[in-house]
């Protein structure tokens, strides 16, 4: 495992962020190679071994930005990822902030890297013509732009300032302040306490309020609020929401019972609220299924409860937005009611929004009416279950522990076959 980092860290940026999907996708590369990128290389990418002049240089960017740092207090590196490193420091009014700055000759290793990405895809287009329908050349010329993107802070200060007049109005969403003015290479940013989310998915931590399994869902109830938001309503998506870009914020008691009367053996077999109903946490079994208007409906009350008994009392931050995705109308449109029908459990009508949405780009090859019928199904059907329970579960999946834990990685993978099978290159976006 050190060798592999050490040498993900030697090739540079691209390989670092190809290092960081290839270790989410244990349903392509399986748990060996997954064991070989551990969580670390989205927190903590490499060492700048940065110089006093470096320092000072930073220092002096900082003051031509109009954020003069004070010298009470050195700058530290909190943080590296694989564009840029990131330093605490502190301005003249005592303000906590980082200091984000690019890396030097990142920008041109990049673009090495990527001419050297796009030999090795044309290479295995031409070793097996079927990878065509996957529609890989394009998303490795989206990867270009959105990795070319991140060497731009100007670009990130603009996304989190239109970011933070979203969510301006949330109770738990935040995205840190910009400071001053930023540069193409600098951006300082207020400073952020708490937990990385990587920490919270520690099998390790010994800390019970991390381990609470009612705090880890009043937290991922937000977190997928906050990205339907940004996806069906701002039409502004983080893209690089993995757990080092989020920090959670305890600012209570996110284990207090209500009003303190429940003992803890009611407490922990309290039914939980699913995609399906309620079921019981202890002997995990499904117990009642629900319309979707009543679980929508317990689902708000469960928030507001947890809110006013304090058991909600945590700040989510999100930061390094430099990957962002905007669609046109059109295609926004599409993806409302695909996944407006699927929620419904409506597989056919949710299947054929996402068929035409790809018809109407010209991206349909399928020779035939039943092959376009039958994937039309077949996808309809693995995006309701993605959102809710489905009864045809073993359909997708060998069983309903398998069905349950998936994530998006499996649901990727289930519908690129189904794609590469149907002959419909599929949009990247």
């Amino acid at each position: 495992q050190h060798f592999c980092i050490t040498a993900i860290r030697k090739i540079g940026a691209s390989a670092t962020k190809l290092a960081q999907w290839v270790g989410s996708r244990k349903d392509l590369f399986g748990e060996d190679v997954c064991s070989l990128l551990p969580p670390e290389l989205h927190t903590d990418v490499q060492a700048s071994n940065a110089t006093e002049e470096d320092l000072l240089e930073v220092r002096r960017a900082c003051f031509a930005s109009g954020t003069p740092l004070t010298d009470q207090e050195p700058l530290s590196e909190v943080g590296s990822g694989c564009v840029a490193n990131v330093f605490r420091a502190r301005k003249l009014d005592g303000t906590a902030v980082v200091v984000k700055v690019v890396r030097k000759g990142v920008k041109e290793t990049m673009r090495a890297d990527l001419v050297v990405l796009s030999w090795f895809l044309e290479a295995a287009h031409r070793l097996n013509p079927q990878l065509r329908a996957l529609a890989l050349d394009e998303a490795l010329a989206e990867f270009c732009i959105y990795l070319q993107l991140q060497t731009n802070l100007n670009i990130e200060a603009r996304n989190l300032r239109t970011m933070r007049r979203n969510f301006a109005g949330s109770a738990h969403i935040r995205f840190p302040e910009v400071h001053g003015t930023p540069t193409e290479d600098l951006i300082v940013q207020s400073y952020v306490e708490g937990h990385h989310m990587s920490d919270l998915l520690r099998p390790d931590l010994m800390d019970v309020m991390l381990q609470s399994p009612q705090t880890r869902k009043l937290i991922s109830l937000e977190l997928g609020r906050a990205f339907c938001k940004m996806l069906f309503v701002d039409n502004l998506t983080h893209l690089d929401l993995h757990p080092g870009n989020i920090k959670v914020n305890f600012t209570g008691s996110p284990l207090q019972k209500p009003f303190g009367i429940c003992p803890d053996w009611l407490w922990q077999r309290l039914p939980q609220l699913t995609a399906k109903g309620l079921n019981d946490p202890a002997n995990n079994q499904w117990k009642v299924e629900l319309p979707l208007p009543v679980l929508a409906f317990l689902d708000m009350c469960e928030s507001n409860w947890a809110h006013v008994t304090g058991s909600s009392a945590f700040e989510i931050c999100i930061f390094d937005a430099g990957m962002v995705l905007s669609v046109d109308a059109d295609k926004q449109r599409y993806m409302r009611q695909a996944c407006s029908a699927a929620v419904q459990g409506d597989g056919s009508e949710s299947g054929r929004q996402l068929f035409e949405a790809h018809c109407k780009w010209n991206r349909v090859r399928c020779s035939s009416v039943e092959e376009r019928d039958t994937f039309v199904h077949n996808i309809g059907d693995l995006l309701v279950a993605a959102v809710r329970y489905a009864d045809n579960w073993q359909k997708f999946f060998r069983s309903f522990d398998d069905y349950i834990r998936a994530g998006t990685a499996e649901y990727l993978s289930l519908a690129c076959k189904l794609f590469s099978v149907a002959n419909v290159r599929m949009d990247p976006e």
